[in-house]
């Protein structure tokens, strides 16, 4: 269903502020600002949200020489289920905002205020520590031009799985087997 106002319109739309530009645009005009940052917990909002934002309540930017870090604070943390995706998709973040302004991506630092594991969640969470650690895949990312992310995240909308992938190339990703677990709210 519909969760409201959240995460991605928080991005794209947080009180008439398209974040994700704005942010991209203090990269690129003051690299040395330490106000590269994005807020997804937008209070004026929280009652109209299913579920408030448990990832992305400030993310930060830091530019040091070419190199581009981010560091993003998160209220809550569902270590099986929600903690992996959400470290892909900030590394992923941190990666496309560093092609865009010409850097090169460094690091990805995660804080949780709260890091949980669920009940119904520990057997999985005994096996994915049980797995042995597989090489890192390599990401490329094709046909977005410099300072085109904005534009092209709006256009990735509409796009199928198949036509994203031909922008956003993983190789060399060999996961282990999926691991079957239920949402615990």
């Amino acid at each position: 269903g519909n969760l409201g106002p959240t995460y991605g319109a928080q991005f794209r739309n947080s009180g008439g502020v398209d974040q994700l530009r704005s942010v991209i645009a203090s990269i690129r005009n003051n690299p040395d600002s330490r106000r590269h940052n994005i807020a997804l917990w937008n209070p004026s909002k929280i009652d109209d949200m299913r579920l408030p934002p448990c990832h992305g309540n400030i993310i930060q930017f830091h530019v040091n020489g070419k190199d581009l870090s981010c560091q993003m604070y998160q209220r809550s943390g569902d270590m099986f289920l929600g903690v992996p995706v959400n470290i892909a998709f900030y590394s992923l973040l941190t990666y496309l905002v560093a092609k865009d302004c010409g850097l090169k991506p460094k690091e990805f630092i995660h804080v949780i205020g709260d890091a949980h594991v669920y009940r119904n969640h520990i057997e999985q969470c005994e096996e994915m520590l049980s797995r042995k650690p597989k090489d890192l895949p390599t990401l490329k990312i094709h046909l977005l031009p410099r300072g085109r992310l904005a534009e092209a995240v709006s256009l990735m909308k509409n796009m199928s799985w198949e036509e994203i992938c031909e922008i956003i190339e993983l190789t060399g990703y060999k996961p282990h087997r999926g691991i079957k677990g239920s949402v615990a709210i």
